[in-house]
C-alpha cells in the first residue's frame, strides 16, 4: 500500500488500517469486546447500559428504586477537581474510585448538596426534636416515614441482610435540612427533606413504601451542570471500527447516544463521514470497490441508500476529509497521489457530478490535507506542513491569500469553523510530554489569535466539530483502539460520553445541520 510521506493524521489513520489487518489483534479486541457485551445490562426506556463494577454496585443496592434508571454511558467527568469514570442515572450519580477497595471503588456523587449550592438555597440548624433522630453533624433532625424510609435504605457494605445505621448514611449521607413543603417540577406540592445525596419526597396518597420516593436529582443535575440533550437535538454522524464489525463503517446516533445505526454494513473500509448543509446527504470515503491500493469519495443517503461513487481514480490515490461548500455545490478535499515515484497531497474542489476538479494548492514539495469550508463559503481552512510543521492554514476559495494561522512548531491538525464564522477548533499534539504520543483539542479565533486549551486528558484528543448551535464541540478522545466519543461546552467544560464501546476505535464525528 502506497501511503504519500506527510506528519498527518491521515498518515496515522492510514497505518491503523494496516495495523487492523493484522489477525491477532482483530482477536485480541473481539475478546474485550464480548467480554464487554457479555457484561452488559441495557434498557430499552433510555437507550442506555450498565456494565462491570457499576452494573454489580447498582444490582447490588436495589438500583432501580434507590438510583433510576442510567441516563448517560459511563464516561470520563472532572468531579471536584479529579477526572472519575462516572456514570449518571435518574436518581444520582455513580463514580468509579479504582484506588479504594470495594466496596468503596463505588460512591455515590453528592447530588443533594450540589442542587442546594446551585440553587443557593439556605437552611438554618435546628435542636433536637422528640420523636426523631437529631444529627449532631449537620444541626438537621429526620422524622416520621423519612425517618423510616432512611433506615429502609442502604449501601450493602458488609453482605448482611439488615440494615445498618453506617450503611443508610453512606447511601444518602447527613440530612442538610429539616422537612418543609414545596413545589417540584411537577407542579406538585410535597413535603420534602434534603440530604447529602438524595432529596425524599413524602407522598401520602401512596401505600408504604412507595409513600417516601427519591428525587430525580440525576436527571435534574445533568441538565443542570452539563446541558447535555437528554433526547433528541439532532443527530451526529461518525466512523468506527469495532471488533464485531473487523472494519470501519459509518453510524448515526442521536446526539445523546441513543438509536445508534450503521449505515454502511459491507466488508469494505468506510469512514470520514460528513453531512451536506440540508442534511439529507453524507459524503465519506471508502474502498468499497475491493481495492487497498487506493479509496474514492461516495455520497449517500442519510440513511445509507442510493449510494453513489463520486471519483474512480487509479490504484496509488488516497483521499481525506471532504467537505461540503455552504450551498451543497461542491466538495473540497485532500487528494494524494503516489505515482511514478512522485508523491504529493493537495486539497482540490470538485462538482457533485465529479466534473471540474480544480487544485487549490499546487504544492508539490508540501502535505495539504484536511480543508474545511467557512460558513459564507469565501475561504477553505486546512492543514498544511509547508512551513516545516503541520499548521492550520486559511485561503480564499479559489486557493489564493494563503495564510498560516496556527504557526506553532508543534503539529496542528483537523480544522472546524464554528456556525457564525468567528472560531476554528483544531486538534494539536503540542502540549504532549516528551515521547508521549497525545494531542489535545484547541480553540482559535478566526485569524489565529486568542489559541485556547480546551482538553486536558493526556492522551489522543482529536476530530473535534462543532454543533448546530455552535454551543457545543463534539470529538473523540482515548486511546485509537479504545476512543470514544465526547460532547462538551465551547469552553470545554460540561464533558459527558455519548459513546462506551471497549475495544473500539471511534472518529471523525459531524453533528448534522
Amino acid at each position: 500500500m502506497h501511503i504519500p510521506v506527510a506528519r498527518s493524521r491521515m498518515l496515522i489513520r492510514l497505518f491503523m488500517l494496516l495495523l487492523l489487518f493484522s489477525l491477532p489483534y482483530f482477536m485480541h479486541l473481539r475478546e474485550q469486546a464480548t467480554q464487554a457485551q457479555d457484561d452488559q445490562r441495557c434498557f430499552a426506556e433510555t437507550g442506555f447500559c450498565i456494565y462491570g463494577r457499576i452494573r454489580a454496585f447498582w444490582e447490588q443496592n436495589n438500583g432501580l428504586r434507590v438510583f433510576g434508571l442510567p441516563i448517560t454511558n459511563q464516561t470520563k467527568q472532572v468531579i471536584e477537581g479529579r477526572g472519575l469514570q462516572v456514570q449518571w442515572f435518574e436518581r444520582n450519580r455513580l463514580e468509579l474510585h479504582p484506588d479504594q477497595e470495594a466496596p468503596y471503588d463505588v460512591l455515590l456523587g453528592r447530588l443533594g448538596a450540589d442542587y442546594i449550592d446551585a440553587e443557593e438555597l439556605a437552611f438554618e440548624p435546628g435542636e433536637p426534636r422528640e420523636g426523631c433522630q437529631f444529627f449532631a453533624q449537620s444541626g438537621f433532625s429526620v422524622c416520621g416515614e423519612i425517618l423510616t424510609a432512611w433506615r429502609r435504605y442502604g449501601l450493602n457494605l458488609d453482605k448482611r441482610t439488615e440494615v445498618t445505621e453506617r450503611e443508610s448514611l453512606a447511601l444518602f449521607g447527613l440530612p442538610l435540612s429539616n422537612e418543609y413543603r414545596a413545589t417540584l417540577s411537577n407542579g406538585q406540592a410535597y413535603e420534602i427533606q434534603w440530604f447529602e445525596r438524595a432529596r425524599f419526597e413524602y407522598h401520602p396518597d401512596q401505600e408504604s413504601p412507595f409513600n417516601v420516593q427519591f428525587g430525580l436529582l440525576g436527571n435534574e443535575l445533568l441538565t443542570m451542570v452539563s446541558a447535555l440533550p437528554l433526547a433528541g437535538e439532532g443527530s451526529i454522524v461518525f466512523s468506527s471500527q469495532r471488533s464485531r464489525d473487523s472494519n470501519f463503517e459509518i453510524y448515526v446516533m442521536q446526539a445523546n447516544g441513543t438509536n445508534l445505526v450503521n449505515i454502511t454494513n459491507n466488508p469494505w473500509d468506510d469512514w470520514h463521514p460528513v453531512w451536506s448543509p440540508d442534511g439529507r446527504r453524507i459524503a465519506f470515503i471508502s474502498n468499497r470497490d475491493g481495492q487497498n491500493e487506493h479509496n474514492d469519495i461516495y455520497i449517500m443517503n442519510s440513511d445509507g441508500s442510493e449510494m453513489r461513487m463520486l471519483t474512480n481514480n487509479e490504484p496509488g490515490t488516497f483521499f481525506n476529509s471532504p467537505d461540503w461548500s455552504p450551498d451543497g455545490t461542491r466538495l473540497a478535499f485532500g487528494l494524494g497521489q503516489a505515482q511514478a515515484g512522485v508523491e504529493t497531497f493537495d486539497i482540490y474542489v470538485m462538482t457533485l457530478d465529479g466534473a471540474e476538479l480544480i487544485n487549490l494548492t499546487r504544492d508539490p514539495t508540501s502535505f495539504n490535507g484536511h480543508p474545511t469550508w467557512s460558513p459564507d463559503g469565501k475561504r477553505i481552512a486546512f492543514v498544511s506542513d509547508r512551513a516545516g510543521n503541520d499548521d492550520i492554514f486559511v485561503m480564499h476559495a479559489d486557493g489564493s491569500g494563503v495564510r498560516n494561522l496556527s504557526n506553532h512548531p508543534a503539529h496542528d491538525f483537523d480544522p472546524s469553523w464554528s456556525p457564525d464564522g468567528r472560531y476554528l477548533v483544531f486538534d494539536s499534539d503540542r502540549d504532549s510530554a516528551a515521547g508521549a504520543f497525545s494531542a489535545e483539542i484547541y480553540r482559535m479565533e478566526r485569524d489565529g489569535s486568542d489559541q485556547t486549551r480546551l482538553t486536558f486528558d493526556s492522551a489522543l484528543s482529536g476530530s473535534p466539530s462543532w454543533s448546530p448551535e455552535g454551543d457545543r464541540i463534539v470529538f473523540v478522545s482515548g486511546p485509537i483502539a479504545e476512543s470514544q466519543i465526547y460532547v462538551m461546552h465551547i469552553d470545554g467544560t460540561g464533558r459527558v460520553g455519548l459513546t462506551n464501546i471497549p475495544a473500539a476505535y471511534h472518529d471523525d464525528p459531524d453533528w448534522k445541520p
